[in-house]
């Protein structure tokens, strides 16, 4: 067994695994803040499939992001690029992909979830019970308790600097003709599960109660949430404001700036 004081000054990296949505992956956040409070000197990296990357780029707690993209050549760079220079691996998602990764990392220390009818987790070397179903952001500091790291937070955190904010903020504003003196609603109708999306044209009801009240209203979705905003659009018997679809940081800079948010249950929301 591993001392502690010696767990928390190694010399080796710490990987980070969280191949999972973009909601999924911001719930994450307090568990990257946790491990970095601890390993103040080890290098922290984090793997995460392409959609969220964007998201850590400017991140003080997070020293290397490792892209996870479709293709044989991806998956060979990543092995090379985590072999051998971790001492300890969070794996949580904990699927036969992430744990391949971790046990191909060498690392000596290895944390990911242990489900009683799954064989996976007798591959870690600190498993963590998840049998007990409790929300995501607590589920995920499961990992770090198991090493008796207490929490530093649990508040979702993502990092965007006040000069990055108010240059998106100028210029959507001024495309949108968006008043910065009077309130803003953003409604955001898309998600990636049919099922978990709320009729358009419900959207299309609110988003016309609050414009005939006198708010200004900005529907907002990303490329592949066109469909869904073109729904909407179709459905309201307003002149609605819809953002052009933007970049994943621009559209997180987008929403520190309005008002108030309507969404699905999904990374905006997060």
């Amino acid at each position: 067994m591993i001392e502690k004081k010696s767990l928390f000054t190694t010399p080796k990296g710490i990987l980070i695994i969280k191949q999972r949505g973009i909601g999924d992956v911001i719930l994450s956040t307090p568990t990257i803040r946790t491990i970095r409070k601890y390993f103040k000197y080890a290098k922290v990296s984090l793997v995460l499939d392409t959609p969220s990357t964007e998201l850590f780029t400017s991140d003080p707690d997070v020293d290397e992001i490792i892209e996870i993209r479709k293709g044989i050549w991806n998956i060979l760079d990543v092995i090379i690029r985590i072999r051998g220079k971790y001492a300890i691996v969070f794996d949580l998602i904990s699927t036969p992909f992430s744990l391949f990764l971790s046990f191909l990392s060498g690392a000596k220390v290895r944390v990911g979830w242990l489900k009683p009818e799954n064989f996976r987790g007798r591959f870690y070397t600190h498993q963590v019970d998840i049998s007990k179903s409790i929300p995501a952001i607590s589920s995920n500091l499961r990992a770090v308790r198991r090493l008796g790291m207490v929490p530093v937070t649990e508040k979702v955190m993502v990092f965007l600097s006040d000069k990055e904010k108010e240059r998106v903020k100028k210029k959507y504003f001024k495309l949108l003709s968006l008043k910065e003196e009077e309130n803003i609603i953003a409604l955001h109708p898309g998600h990636l599960f049919e099922t978990r999306r709320w009729l358009p044209e419900r959207f299309a009801q609110l988003a016309d109660l609050f414009r005939v009240s006198g708010y200004q209203v900005v529907i907002t979705g990303s490329k592949a949430e066109v469909e869904t905003v073109e729904k909407v659009k179709r459905f309201s018997r307003e002149d609605l404001t819809f953002l052009p679809p933007v970049s994943l940081r621009e559209f997180a800079c987008f929403l520190s700036s309005v008002d108030l948010l309507i969404t699905n249950d999904g990374g905006p929301l997060h």
